[in-house]
């Protein structure tokens, strides 16, 4: 099981989700908001969707990287949540009881917009399982300001991708729709979507936001 603890800092129940499409940054701010709350003396447990537990890491190898065996937009809803079902209950809840911050790199607004609004996966069956799993207090979407670039970025010089990385760009664009919409779709959820700008304006937003949470 592959969990990072930081710093020994108390606050208040904090379960931050950073999601978004292909190439919006994820990986920099989270990293940077990891930083920054080890920082301030607050211990911090960060982790991947799908991926950190050992199921989840087995999810994570045929979702993504096992292109050759093909996967209906239903079975791919199926195969996230097998991952969420072991992180949610074994390293999530436990350390928000001990007042962690949990940091978490996408959750399941990730399926909702991939699986279910790009990829017309059962809409329904994704809202109860939805409500299996503990829901985020701050959900931050980083924002991008061309679809078509960030998914070069995503997909680096090789110009080859995971199975999502290689969908059409139309799919890509649907996604990006569906982020977009999240406030709405997800009210409990406290979605924030953060505008597209240099790394350091997207940061110095995130900071602010993330503050006000904070005890």
């Amino acid at each position: 099981m592959v969990i990072f603890l930081y710093g020994k800092g108390l606050v208040t129940v904090m379960f931050i989700v950073l999601e978004g499409g292909e190439g919006c940054g994820k990986g920099t701010q989270s990293r940077r908001l990891q930083e920054y709350l080890v920082g301030k003396g607050y211990e911090v447990v960060t982790g991947i969707e799908p991926g950190t537990s050992p199921l989840g890491i087995h999810s994570r190898d045929v979702l993504l990287s096992r292109k050759d065996i093909p996967m209906e937009s239903n079975a791919q809803l199926l195969a996230f949540y097998l991952s969420r079902f072991q992180n949610s209950p074994t390293i999530v809840e436990p350390a928000l009881g001990r007042n962690a911050v949990v940091l978490w790199d996408r959750w399941d607004h990730s399926s909702y917009a991939y699986q279910v609004y790009a990829g017309n996966a059962d809409e329904s069956l994704f809202w109860n399982l939805s409500k299996m799993i503990r829901r985020p207090d701050l959900t931050l979407i980083l924002d991008v300001d061309n679809v078509e670039q960030a998914l070069y970025r995503a997909k680096g010089v090789s110009g080859t991708g995971d199975r999502f990385e290689d969908q059409k760009l139309l799919y890509h664009e649907k996604v990006w729709e569906a982020y977009r919409r999240m406030p709405e779709i997800f009210p409990a959820d406290n979605v924030h979507v953060v505008p597209f700008g240099s790394i350091e304006d997207v940061w110095g937003r995130i900071e602010k936001i993330v503050n006000k949470y904070l005890n």
